[in-house]
């Protein structure tokens, strides 16, 4: 099992190497890892929702589309509420909405993700 150290040591690679897909998954793993010891995971959760930007920057910017937001099928009321609202990607930096810190769903935190609005 891997420890904290090796975690934060992986993301940072992650991130010298701008790999944002490999640093957001390794930014929720440890958001598992704080979980399971019954501590705030929101800080990580919001630097996942970051990489998730960095990572569909440049095509947004090639195509000059924005990012939606993306809720899941059985979000919370509030997650549903703000489904499909568009940001460029400096707005979705500026704001970050997601992760949502006063999400209720049932497992505790809010699912939403990025994605490219066609």
């Amino acid at each position: 099992m891997k420890t904290w150290a090796d975690l934060e040591k992986e993301r940072f690679d992650a991130i010298k190497k701008r790999d944002w897909c490999s640093a957001k998954m390794i930014a929720l793993e440890q958001a598992v890892f704080l979980e399971k010891e019954k501590k705030s995971s929101f800080i990580l959760r919001k630097e996942a929702a970051k990489y998730e930007i960095y990572e569909n920057k440049e095509a947004c910017e090639s195509l000059n589309h924005k990012l939606r937001i993306l809720a899941c099928p059985d979000s919370c009321g509030a997650c549903k509420n703000q489904e499909g609202y568009s940001y460029s990607i400096e707005e979705a930096l500026e704001k970050m909405p997601i992760p949502r810190k006063k999400c209720d769903h049932k497992i505790g935190f809010c699912r939403c993700c990025w994605i490219i609005d066609l």
